[in-house]
C-alpha cells in the first residue's frame, strides 16, 4: 500500500479514481474546501469505494465529476430525478444540478480526521444529514457558524467536532 502524499490535476485524479473503482479497489484522498462542513472538513482523508458495492440512496456522500465545472466534487445525495441524482454540499445553498450516474465515481465510506475515524453522517446519520441539507438547516447552521467569534469556534471544534 502506498502511503505517500502526491498532488494531481483533476484529469489525472479522475483517471486514477476510475481505475481504482474499476478494479473494485478503495481510493483515499485529502478533502479540500468546506462545502461538506461539518461532516467533512478541509484536510480530512476520505475513503472512496466503488459505486457497485453501495446503492445510491438518500443521504449517501458521493464523489463525482461535475459536468459543468469539470472538477471533482464530494457532496451528499439528496434526491433523484429523470434518471439522474441530485447532490448538494451540506454547507452550500445550491444543488449541483442533475448528475448522471456515469459522472459518479464512488461513495465515501470512511473519513479520517487527525488520525480518528469519523462515523456521523453514515447510515441513519447520513439520512438525517440529507434531510437537514435538503431543508437548508445545515446551510443556516454554517452561516451562523461563520459569524461566531473565532475563540468560540475553536472551543466547539476542540470539544465537539474533534
Amino acid at each position: 500500500m502506498i502511503s505517500q502524499e502526491q498532488s494531481f490535476t483533476t484529469e489525472k485524479l479522475v483517471k486514477l479514481m476510475q481505475f481504482a473503482v474499476k478494479e473494485n479497489a478503495f481510493f483515499r484522498f485529502k478533502a479540500e474546501g468546506y462545502s461538506m462542513f461539518p461532516f467533512i472538513q478541509d484536510g480530512d482523508l476520505i475513503m472512496l469505494s466503488p459505486v457497485g458495492s453501495h446503492s445510491f440512496i438518500f443521504g449517501k456522500v458521493a464523489v463525482f465529476l461535475n459536468p459543468g465545472l469539470n472538477k471533482l466534487v464530494v457532496h451528499r445525495v439528496i434526491g433523484r430525478s429523470k434518471g439522474c441524482y441530485i447532490l448538494k454540499g451540506d454547507a452550500t445553498n445550491c444543488i449541483d444540478g442533475l448528475i448522471p450516474i456515469e459522472n459518479i465515481l464512488g461513495v465515501v465510506t470512511e473519513i479520517n480526521r487527525r488520525g480518528k475515524t469519523i462515523s456521523f453522517g453514515f447510515g441513519y446519520g447520513g439520512i438525517l444529514a440529507a434531510f437537514l441539507n435538503k431543508s437548508r438547516v445545515i446551510f443556516l447552521f454554517f452561516r451562523c457558524w461563520k459569524i461566531l467569534p473565532r475563540h468560540l469556534r475553536n472551543f466547539i471544534k476542540s470539544k465537539i467536532l474533534l
